[in-house]
């Protein structure tokens, strides 16, 4: 500091540091009129008010202002009360209160930024994570497209819980966003696509608010019921099993099995014909049977191999476990298989797809006044019921391949092929007497 500098006895003036000129060092000048107080002259010519306080036995150095933005009298007076605040405690240092304005900036900016964070950007990791690890997603996937993106559709009223939401802030999606969008479903008839959407958003949902995009899903309480949403058709039901107010047990002469045979034979092509059939011989799932390979299928030892990856329960986060199963194949089924092999000419044992399958077997049920309702499913549904008859339970759940838990795993190792085997040969032997030899009670066999 310059030697020639002497300071005012009764404390700093406004003249007094407007004539402080700035050195090629910086240096204080005490403010004898406020203890603790001096300004700090740095070599860039700004005057700064500094004060030392001790907190908690710690020296601290204080910035109250700077010159003459903060004027002599207010660094006088905001040094005062910092010396009360650390008598009490409740000083906060320059580092604390630099830390505190970064935190709450930061706080500002994730703020706006889960603010804007869209629908759609949720959507995309949600598909990604979730539906996608799924064994055949397209389907939702298309709803999703077509109710939430609003694709391929026309809006001709543009109120906002019209539009597609995908565009949407997700903190922002409510109640009756939601609600809009099913109705809008419902009101098309479509009372199963309306169940599926409500289904959709409220996993979605739910799913945003594990993953802490938003913080409530507004969907949580929420039931069909409230919506008026109730399927058309009601549930489906095995064929020829009697229902419980009957007295439950198995129709004499599975009438309901010899028609649909019996219309198959005489109205469904081939291809549709002989894996409807084999759904209902074998009990497999129909996508398992659509992506069967021709060299999985082995006419001679009667099997038919199903790799893991076709299987509904394949796991594709752990591949490493092993959801293969090999079916038997009675001599009935050998011959469907062999004739839908030599129809198809790619690898595939048949090039059918699985859209045409619901529909022909509807258009049977309503065409010809089947009793109960079913669907393609019903028809796996309806071996595991009659096989019941005699088959131990672990035996009808290897049938359709279910797991059987994480006890049954450790303790059975085995594949149950014999007893399988046994099962689904007394099946299909009494589906076809039943159907096309009821009087002489003989078993076509093959060649």
């Amino acid at each position: 500091m310059p030697t020639a500098i002497i300071t005012p006895l009764n404390g700093l003036t406004d003249n007094f540091i407007k004539s402080l000129k700035s050195t090629d060092k910086e240096y204080n000048v005490a403010d004898k009129g406020c203890k603790g107080l001096r300004v700090r002259v740095r070599k860039n010519k700004s005057k700064t008010f500094m004060s030392t306080l001790y907190i908690d036995g710690s020296r601290k150095i204080f910035t109250i202002g700077h010159y003459p933005d903060t004027s002599l009298t207010d660094a006088r007076a905001a040094l005062n009360t910092m010396k009360a605040q650390a008598k009490n405690g409740t000083l906060v240092t320059d580092r604390e209160r630099k830390a505190k304005e970064l935190a709450e900036k930061k706080a500002r900016e994730d703020q706006e930024l889960a603010d804007s964070i869209t629908v759609e950007t949720v959507l995309c990791e949600f598909e990604d994570t979730v539906l996608r690890t799924r064994r055949n997603p397209t389907p939702i996937l298309n709803l999703i497209n077509s109710e939430i993106r609003g694709k391929g559709r026309t809006f001709k009223n543009k109120t906002l819980i019209k539009q597609p939401i995908n565009d949407m802030a997700i903190k922002k999606v409510e109640l009756q966003h939601i609600n809009s969008m099913v109705s809008v479903v419902k009101r098309r008839g479509s009372a199963k696509q309306a169940s599926n959407l409500f289904d959709i958003c409220k996993q979605f949902l739910r799913w945003a608010k594990v993953n802490k995009y938003i913080s409530e899903s507004p969907m949580e309480d929420i039931k069909k019921e409230d919506w008026g949403i109730v399927q058309g058709e009601k549930g489906d039901y095995p064929l020829d099993i009697k229902p419980k107010s009957e007295g439950s047990g198995v129709v004499a002469g599975l009438p309901e099995i010899k028609k649909l045979f019996m219309v198959l034979d005489s109205e469904v092509s081939g291809e549709i014909r002989n894996v409807i059939k084999l759904l209902l011989l074998c009990g497999v799932r129909s996508k398992e049977l659509l992506m069967a390979d021709k060299q999985h299928v082995n006419l001679e030892a009667q099997t038919w191999y199903i790799p893991k990856e076709n299987t509904k329960s394949f796991n594709i986060k752990k591949p490493e476990i092993d959801t293969s199963i090999v079916i038997p194949l009675s001599d009935y089924c050998v011959e469907l298989f062999a004739e839908l092999m030599s129809w198809s000419a790619s690898d595939k044992v048949t090039q059918l797809t699985y859209r045409k399958l619901p529909h022909v077997l509807n258009n049977i049920r309503v065409k010809h006044k089947f009793q109960n309702y079913f669907t393609i499913h019903t028809l796996r549904k309806t071996l595991r019921t009659h096989i019941a008859g005699w088959a131990s339970f672990e035996v009808c759940e290897g049938c359709l391949n279910h797991s059987l838990g994480q006890l049954a795993k450790v303790y059975n190792h085995g594949s149950l092929i014999d007893e399988r085997r046994k099962a689904l040969e007394i099946w299909s032997d009494k589906v076809y007497r039943t159907v096309y030899d009821s009087e002489n009670n003989v078993v076509k066999l093959r060649g």
